[in-house]
């Protein structure tokens, strides 16, 4: 997303479009870091265990069932994990925010129908990173189980600071209150930020790192390639490219997983 200017607020349209877009923006880095913390929990063996899906560099167009490729991931927990049902959650409530286009709505109502979406969102992230400390107080002698989730809690922590900025950011462009000048840098801020974790999360998924190797022509099986642990917030991302391409294949090998058919009633 490009940096906005204080042109971009001076009418009702403009800042709709502007609360619409950066909603657009949290909305699609919130739906990515769900899916990847769904992934992990359907999917809790080495993911060094996982077979490529694709050959030859090319993505496959078919994911179902029948396809032979797709069945060369692992089985399934399904939803065997108590984290896996805020999780969904979270992932309908965000594909709903994302559906809606209120770019053409007066601002004050825009935003407050979409703060209150996010709020309750918000309160079920809350929920969700008070169950994973749960998990850390456990006496667990999994090591590397235990430090997968303190990296969920500081990378969720994040994320909810997102949507907390969103809601602030949002209210004060619809209102028109305080400096514009402030109001701008904070935006911009904002989405340097967001843009920024929505690179560190999927640069360190399992999906871009299959994605990196299979782009390099390399075969991933049982005895190939670790994921490098990196400390998340300084990871250099600054070679990272997630284009048209890796969105194709992210999303095919999602549905490959699962993972987006998961629903509650």
């Amino acid at each position: 997303m490009e940096q906005i200017s204080i042109k971009d607020l001076e009418s009702d349209q403009g800042k709709a479009y502007m609360v619409n877009t950066l909603k657009n923006l949290v909305c699609k880095s919130l739906l990515e870091f769900v899916d990847i913390q769904i992934e992990c929990f359907m999917y809790p063996d080495e993911p060094q265990n996982f077979t490529r899906v694709f050959k030859g560099n090319k993505i496959s167009s078919e994911s179902s069932d029948k396809d032979s490729k797709a069945k060369s991931y692992p089985f399934s927990l399904g939803v065997g994990h108590s984290a896996l049902f805020p999780l969904i959650y979270i992932r309908q409530k965000t594909n709903f925010l994302l559906s809606l286009d209120g770019s053409k709505r007066i601002p004050t109502e825009l935003v407050n129908d979409f703060n209150v979406k996010f709020e309750s969102i918000g309160e079920v992230y809350k929920s969700l990173i008070s169950l994973y400390h749960s998990y850390l107080a456990l006496n667990c002698k999994n090591i590397n189980y235990q430090k997968f989730l303190g990296n969920l809690v500081s990378q969720n922590n994040f994320m909810l600071e997102i949507l907390h900025r969103y809601v602030a950011i949002a209210s004060s462009m619809a209102e028109g209150s305080g400096d514009v000048n402030t109001l701008v840098n904070s935006a911009n801020k904002f989405i340097e930020d967001t843009a920024l974790f929505f690179k560190r999360v999927m640069s360190n998924s399992n999906a871009y790192t299959e994605y990196h190797l299979m782009k390099q022509g390399i075969n991933r099986n049982r005895s190939e390639e670790t994921l490098v642990e990196l400390e998340f917030r300084t990871l250099n991302v600054s070679d990272i490219r997630l284009d048209d391409e890796f969105d194709d294949f992210l999303q095919h090998r999602k549905s490959s997983l699962k993972i987006i058919h998961r629903r509650l009633i």
